[in-house]
């Protein structure tokens, strides 16, 4: 199965993770560093189980739940979705 997301330089997708970690978790995006864990941006379990999901819708597939939990920074997440 393609990657949808193999067409997007990394700056680029890292741009839309940020933009769903900030929307999700409700944080503004220039507050979000990407190398610093996600939870100590405040982001809970509920909003972890929501990025996830807006992951899959992206990607066009289901993601595990607990997401944010294995990959807790920006560029965990960026490297994840790049690898899938």
């Amino acid at each position: 199965m393609q990657n949808p997301f193999e067409k997007l330089s990394r700056d680029e997708l890292r741009e839309r993770v940020v933009a769903i970690v900030s929307e999700c978790a409700e944080i503004p995006p220039e507050r979000i560093k990407h190398s610093e864990s996600l939870h100590r941006h405040g982001v809970d379990s509920l909003a972890g189980v929501n990025i996830a999901y807006e992951i899959g819708l992206l990607a066009g597939r289901d993601v595990p739940s607990v997401l944010v939990t294995e990959h807790d920074t920006i560029e965990k997440l960026v490297d994840y979705v790049l690898r899938s």
